[in-house]
């Protein structure tokens, strides 16, 4: 952001000369000539640039090293040639520095990960150069940006682009006959140097550390009030559960890098792999945005499963994240929290029992199951209220397993017939996950091969 200097465009945006009116060109006929094209691409390419500059009709170049490997090419379709002459096409040259943090800030903000050289389109949109590229274009006008994925792009590729180039990056650019659009270095110099930059040294950012796992929990905070003035039914309320769950799917499905979910009562955490980058491990990011998210979707969901409650009051959830260096360690938190589960729903039943149907207060439930084991407890439920407690949901016991399987889904091919395609889609389940069955059946969650 900041004043962008050097933006004149030519008036007319087309450098090569017209095709003949007897010219077959299919992108001439198909395209609606009151739509502007803007062919983006990174500065060590741009081969499109540089042939409609030199007005040439040649289709071969020379590229210089580039961090966009995947999408580079020696020749240029000549359709694309054509298309620059029978419609208004803009070509733009951006800086790979400008490509790569338009590619690690769609990755940070929507958890798409593109190809790089794909992306300098994007950038345009991100450093708000669109209306200075394309002078013409009204308020209402719509801007869409298409980019691909790569086959050779990946986290850590686009972490290790991301070092070789100042962050973010200043705008340069090129369109037309050499114009530049840039950040003039005495912009870039007052906006680093004011005097007020010194406050930025207060802040602190922790970066958890690397090759560990990351687990967020997310806690309700308040709850027990929370719970008694929304009326909810005791021990368990399988509205709140299911609203719980629905909460916690937003978040996984917005979060492409977290692996697994486990939720109980009103909790939930969030499993990262060893190798995750998101946010670049920094802990505040995480918390902050899970904990917002959950909360967000968990009030915006709430008339879902309590259509006839109002809320009478904001719920609030806290948060933390902890690390954990190996697969086995982070396996026993996942059975602490699920042990947690089965101790609290066991006794939970037995003391709401004793309270809504043994006529017991709250204080004498409490000293009536205190010191109990968990035999005792099982005999208490069935010989005093015909309760068998292994017969109770599996929800209730074991809690709510979030994680990501191959389901089939029924897509429509190019030739309009229904076919089958496997896409992984966040499943819930209310499953054991401290004996070994589930972690064989899904090995992918440690990153094991089946």
């Amino acid at each position: 952001d900041g004043p962008v200097e050097q933006i004149k465009i030519p008036a007319q945006p087309s450098l090569l000369p017209p095709l003949d009116d007897d010219t077959d060109v299919d992108a001439k006929l198909s395209l609606d000539r009151k739509a502007l094209l803007t062919r983006s691409e990174s500065e060590n390419v741009a081969m499109y640039l540089s042939r409609v500059r030199l007005s040439s009709d040649s289709t071969r170049t020379a590229a210089e090293p580039t961090v966009a490997t995947c999408l580079q090419s020696g020749s240029i379709c000549p359709s694309a040639l054509e298309l620059a002459r029978a419609h208004p096409v803009v070509p733009v040259s951006v800086s790979e520095a400008m490509a790569v943090e338009a590619c690690r800030r769609l990755l940070d903000d929507h958890q798409l990960l593109i190809e790089i050289g794909s992306a300098a389109a994007l950038s345009i949109v991100g450093k708000r150069l669109v209306h200075q590229i394309i002078p013409d274009l009204g308020s209402d006008d719509h801007v869409v940006v298409i980019v691909t994925g790569g086959a050779n792009i990946s986290f850590d590729r686009l972490d290790s682009c991301r070092q070789r180039f100042p962050y973010p990056a200043p705008i340069i650019a090129k369109s037309g006959h050499e114009i530049f659009m840039r950040m003039s270095d005495s912009t870039l110099k007052h906006m680093a140097k004011s005097k007020y930059t010194y406050v930025r040294d207060f802040e602190r950012e922790e970066r958890l550390l690397p090759n560990t796992w990351l687990v967020v929990r997310i806690d309700g905070q308040g709850f027990t009030g929370f719970t008694t003035k929304h009326g909810f039914t005791k021990p368990n309320d399988i509205r709140a559960l299911h609203l719980m769950n629905r909460a916690a799917k937003v978040v996984m499905e917005s979060m492409v890098e977290i692996v697994l979910a486990y939720g109980e009562s009103d909790e939930y955490s969030f499993v990262f792999p060893k190798e995750a980058k998101a946010y670049d491990r920094r802990a505040s990011k995480l918390i902050t945005l899970l904990v917002s998210k959950f909360t967000a979707a968990y009030v915006f969901y709430w008339n879902e499963f309590f259509p006839d409650t109002p809320l009478q009051f904001p719920p609030a959830f806290d948060g933390r994240v902890v690390v954990y260096p190996s697969d086995r360690i982070m396996r026993d938190y996942l059975c602490w929290r699920q042990a947690d589960c089965h101790i609290n729903n066991m006794y939970n039943t037995c003391f709401w029992l004793l309270v809504n149907q043994g006529g017991m207060s709250q204080r004498d439930a409490e000293k009536r199951l205190n010191g109990t084991l968990s035999r005792d407890k099982h005999e208490l439920l069935f010989s005093e209220f015909g309760v068998n407690y292994n017969h109770e949901q599996e929800i209730f016991k074991k809690g709510s397993v979030l994680l990501r399987e191959q389901v089939p889904i029924d897509v429509v091919d190019k030739d309009g017939n229904s076919i089958q395609r496997q896409k992984k889609v966040v499943q819930i389940q209310h499953c054991d996950i401290i004996g070994d069955a589930f972690w064989r059946e899904h090995p992918e969650i440690l990153g094991e091969q089946a």
